[in-house]
């Protein structure tokens, strides 16, 4: 998860001339990152369920999981500042798209536990490294007044992306398991994945515009236009980095997100190993929560304006946590042939809850965080939202070891409950 620091709106500079913007780069290039994460965020999906067919234990799993979190924050790090060194290039981001081609055609490979965890902490690496470059792209290559509608027709592109390779996920693994089983579905799934980020690195090469030095200008026109709101970030830059109640919102954050990774990583392992389900059904689970997450923003941004960000993110936490406690419970109250499907609807629950965390926290991390500090406290908050979820892991796979399912269900849910009360004390 990254995020895309930009001026304010109020700071863009209008456009330098109409034949300039007449020659403006079009929009075909978010397709290429569209076609990237059509592969990738299924295969990120996908591992778990690799894992908890072939057999792995819960703290094996786990492993992966957490392995390849850790990886993510390494892949953030480094590549933010690689981007920031060589821009716009269009061989970087076609080597990205490349490297990730090769790592998930490398799952088709992996058999041990061993193989399996070293391949994450690869994926994780890769999986999350080209994010940050197209940030570079639309502030590099487009006008200023460009970069709030290039970054919505990208995460539109994205959303649409990542729906798609979910739904071919789920209908390959529908039919194709009933033929030749979960793993060699899954194994030939991974070859599909490669073949299509292979071919996101053929459309950046086609699609993707040069780093022009008419955004260059437009930078240096902006700049200069608006030279006291820059001493404003530098003073800003000498104050405190952050305030007491920012402090105190990223503690809460860190115990979600614990909570979270807890789900991530028993959940597959309970769909495949405890209730006996196809793996096409835990992608399914996953396609209904990403789609509930992306529906109802229409919805909760309207509420945000009438509902103070802090309510809403313990009411949201909350009842996360409250569905958390079902899931286990199916198992109980229904037979085993429809239990997977109520999780599944569970899972959509739990999607609407997190849109709307996802949301409030995002508002309040915006308007805790310091002039000047603001991209810096987004980049700290992802990675500690990947480190956290990387403790999460190890910790619901342990539970989940040697203690079972439904004590990891509801130690996962504690601590998300947790975190809404402790929010409600800061």
């Amino acid at each position: 998860m990254t995020t895309t620091t930009r001026l304010p709106a109020r700071a863009a500079a209008p456009d330098l001339a109409p034949e300039r913007r007449s020659k403006s780069p079009g929009s075909a290039w978010v397709n290429s990152y569209a076609a990237y994460f059509a592969a990738a965020s299924p295969t990120d999906g996908l591992i778990l369920v690799f894992a908890s067919v072939i057999g792995f234990t819960p703290s094996a799993v786990a492993a992966v999981d957490g392995v390849g979190s850790l990886g993510s924050v390494l892949g953030l790090m480094v590549m933010g500042k690689v981007a920031d060194r060589f821009g716009a290039a269009r061989w970087l981001i076609m080597s990205l798209f490349l490297a990730t081609a090769a790592v998930i055609l490398s799952f088709t490979q992996a058999t041990s536990a061993m193989a399996l965890v070293g391949l994450a902490l690869l994926w994780g690496v890769v999986f999350q490294a080209p994010s940050p470059t197209s940030s570079v792209v639309i502030t590099r290559v487009f006008m200023p007044s460009q970069w709030s509608d290039q970054q919505v027709r990208l995460s539109t592109a994205n959303s649409i992306g990542i729906a798609c390779g979910l739904g071919l996920s789920v209908l390959w693994l529908g039919t194709a398991t009933h033929r030749w089983g979960d793993a060699t579905a899954l194994r030939m799934l991974f070859l599909i994945m490669a073949s299509i980020a292979a071919m996101a690195s053929i459309a950046a090469f086609v699609w993707l515009p040069r780093g022009g030095r008419q955004a260059e200008r437009g930078e240096a026109r902006l700049h200069a236009d608006h030279a006291p709101e820059s001493a404003a970030h530098a003073r800003a830059r000498k104050s405190p980095p952050y305030n007491d109640r920012l402090k105190s919102m990223l503690i809460v954050a860190l115990v979600m997100y614990v909570g979270v990774g807890m789900l991530g990583t028993i959940l597959p392992i309970y769909l495949t190993q405890y209730l006996g389900a196809r793996s096409y059904v835990a992608v399914a689970g996953t396609l209904a929560s990403m789609l509930a997450v992306s529906l109802p923003l229409p919805l909760i941004g309207r509420a945000m304006a009438h509902l103070p960000s802090l309510r809403l993110f313990v009411a949201a936490v909350f009842l996360r946590g409250g569905l958390m406690l079902l899931i286990p419970c199916m198992a109980l109250l229904l037979p085993l042939g429809v239990a997977p499907l109520a999780v599944v609807c569970i899972m959509a629950g739990i999607g609407v809850c997190s849109a709307a965390t996802t949301a409030s926290i995002s508002t309040r991390l915006v308007n805790l965080a310091p002039t000047g500090r603001k991209g810096g406290a987004s980049g700290q908050y992802s990675a500690l939202q990947f480190t956290a979820l990387a403790c999460g892991s190890f910790l619901g796979g342990f539970v989940a070891q040697h203690y079972g399912f439904f004590p990891a269900f509801g130690v996962a849910a504690g601590w998300l409950m947790f975190s809404s009360i402790l929010a409600l004390r800061f």
